[in-house]
């Protein structure tokens, strides 16, 4: 029987700066929408109240909240304190029946996204809100099927990431020679 993500988990959106007051104040990293390319490994840091912040914990599932596309990557921590931004919504599993990876997965499947793309709001830019993605149903399996499902997706994404950069580096060779080429008919 499927649940529904909200009963699951806690979802709260990312942090958002109250006010210009530093009383409080703390160095922390930031995690932004264009962090997830690179799994938070660039993280820029910022000076933030920390009477506002939630600061996120490993296995918390970010997802973008604003766009065409509610992408969900697993966080999987930092040196230092760490906060999402405002553009992002913070999923935090409650009990231990769901892996994070498994979970995220469910959220960037095609079934998944049209939901709440139909769901969303904005006209021009769509907005995801809290309980919107908490009204998703996630079907319960053993945790040893999750985590094969999770390597064998992560498999697959690793080639369409390996296969991407091929045809990047191609397209930048192909460039390249084109432009020397060119070079040679002056």
């Amino acid at each position: 029987m499927s649940q529904k993500l909200i009963n699951i988990s806690v979802i709260f959106t990312g942090y958002c700066q109250r006010g210009s007051s530093f009383a409080n104040s703390r160095d922390v990293s930031i995690v932004q929408a264009r962090d997830f390319d690179s799994n938070f490994t660039n993280l820029q840091l910022a000076r933030i109240s920390s009477k506002y912040a939630s600061f996120l914990e490993e296995g918390d599932i970010l997802v973008k909240a604003r766009g065409s596309r509610f992408e969900a990557k697993v966080f999987r921590g930092s040196a230092m304190p760490t906060v999402a931004v405002n553009t992002l919504l913070v999923v935090r599993l409650t009990d231990g029946v769901f892996l994070p990876e498994y979970v995220a997965q469910l959220i960037n499947r095609s079934d998944s996204q049209k939901k709440l793309r139909l769901q969303s709001t904005g006209a021009v830019l769509s907005s995801l809100s809290p309980s919107t993605l908490g009204s998703l149903d996630i079907k319960p399996i053993p945790l040893e099927e999750q985590q094969k499902i999770c390597n064998a997706l992560n498999s697959v994404n690793e080639y369409i990431s390996l296969h991407k950069r091929y045809l990047e580096l191609e397209e930048k060779l192909s460039q390249e020679i084109i432009s020397n080429l060119m070079k040679g008919t002056k």
